[in-house]
């Protein structure tokens, strides 16, 4: 009797501590990471980065961002003086992340990285002058997070649809009838551009070039965590933004200001030019993809630092796995797949709201129907929307307040 007793209190014994152990795996994977409070930015002085720092700030977070030299320090510290001088905001250079090493001091005491230090360039030379610094700058990274890191418990990589679109969707194959548009998601990989930066070296298109490099840092960032899966206590989400426009005035105090349009983003000087340059070549109209609000995307890169289930699932309670998830941040749209081109937006958004509008220095184009384009392709935000639970900005809300930014700057 003693030992039949014995047996079965063992047995109800392994029944709790299962439960508990599901408990606590139920916890990890829905549960918030409410034990972040020190974040690292690395290219903290970028469009995007100014957004997430301030977001950051705002939720009360403690950041630390890296810049490549002082010129770009300034900016930073200067657009935020008050949590500079409060130390929950400071500033360090990382002045080559292609060098081995280079961000080991500033991975040292922070509990998650925002990877956001990829700059848009586009480049007439060799593919490799765009991939390298992608590549090596994201395994730089997470190298010092590997050895120097040992709190870090999320890592956040900024990509792009780069890595997902296909310029072959933009061709109509000879159709004459539109045709579907293909829905392109995380699982999508671009190995178009690859292939013709492999295949035509220094004449491949500069924008392949720039595809190349995102396409190859994401693509490294798997290989090194599957290298080092044993490791690893931290899991790493990647972002795709597609065009991101909006928030070019960066409020102040929190964010510096842009007020002359040659100072601009890639993207936001291409919106610039296409909305009021009455001669604006025809390929900006018929460019066709996805489209997101730059304080949409800010918020996506916090929320994912917020969100367990973001992050890959976990084998233990104790250890994450080596997971690496995707998910595309894209516009609202009344579709579920959200997209756009541009000339839409002079055509639909820009006209139609003109009357509004707070007077500007520019004329908006006139509408041009005759290079609308259809849609080729178009992408998922699922994950956005149910992971991270981001409620989009609509096209409409992102054009009006970009107008009234400018207005107010004089731009």
């Amino acid at each position: 009797m003693r030992a039949d007793y014995i047996a079965q209190i063992e047995v109800y014994i392994h029944i709790v501590i299962f439960e508990l152990e599901q408990f606590s795996i139920s916890f990890h994977l829905y549960g918030t990471m409410s034990d972040i409070n020190k974040v690292l930015v690395a290219g903290a002085n970028g469009y995007i980065a100014m957004w997430v720092i301030r977001y950051l700030l705002e939720q009360g977070y403690s950041v630390r961002g890296t810049v490549r030299d002082e010129l770009k320090m300034a900016v930073v510290v200067d657009s935020f003086p008050g949590h500079i001088s409060k130390g929950s905001l400071e500033v360090v250079v990382a002045a080559d992340a292609t060098e081995r090493g280079a961000y080991d001091m500033a991975v040292r005491d922070v509990d998650a990285v925002i990877h956001a230090a990829t700059p848009v360039l586009f480049s007439d030379g060799e593919p490799e002058e765009m991939i390298r610094p992608a590549r090596d700058g994201t395994i730089n990274l997470l190298n010092s997070i590997l050895s120097c890191g040992t709190p870090v418990q999320r890592v956040i990589l900024t990509s792009s649809v780069a890595s997902i679109f296909r310029i072959s969707l933009e061709q109509n194959e000879g159709q004459i009838e539109p045709r579907q548009p293909r829905k392109l998601t995380e699982d999508d990989w671009n190995e178009e551009s690859l292939a013709l930066c492999d295949m035509l070296g220094v004449n491949a298109p500069p924008l392949d070039k720039y595809m190349a490099g995102k396409i190859i840092a994401e693509k490294a960032a798997r290989d090194f965590i599957k290298v080092h899966k044993d490791q690893i206590t931290w899991d790493v989400v990647s972002l795709h933004p597609s065009w991101v426009f909006g928030g070019t005035e960066m409020i102040q105090p929190a964010v510096r200001p842009c007020t002359d349009p040659a100072h601009m983003n890639l993207s936001s000087k291409l919106w610039f030019d296409a909305v009021f340059t009455d001669t604006k070549a025809e390929h900006l109209g018929n460019s066709s993809g996805g489209w997101v609000d730059v304080r949409d995307v800010a918020l996506a890169h916090v929320r994912a630092l917020q969100r367990m289930e973001a992050g890959g699932l976990f084998r233990s309670t104790k250890s994450p796995s080596s997971g690496m998830t995707s998910v595309s941040v894209l516009m609202k749209d009344p579709t579920p797949h959200p997209r756009f081109n541009i000339q839409i937006i002079v055509d639909q958004i820009a006209n139609k709201l003109k009357p509004t509008l707070p007077a500007l220095l520019h004329p908006i184009a006139p509408p041009r129907p005759d290079i609308l384009s259809q849609y080729f392709y178009e992408y998922s935000n699922d994950k956005a929307r149910d992971i991270l639970g981001i409620k989009f900005r609509t096209k409409e809300e992102t054009v009006r307040d970009t107008f009234e930014e400018w207005a107010k700057y004089g731009i």
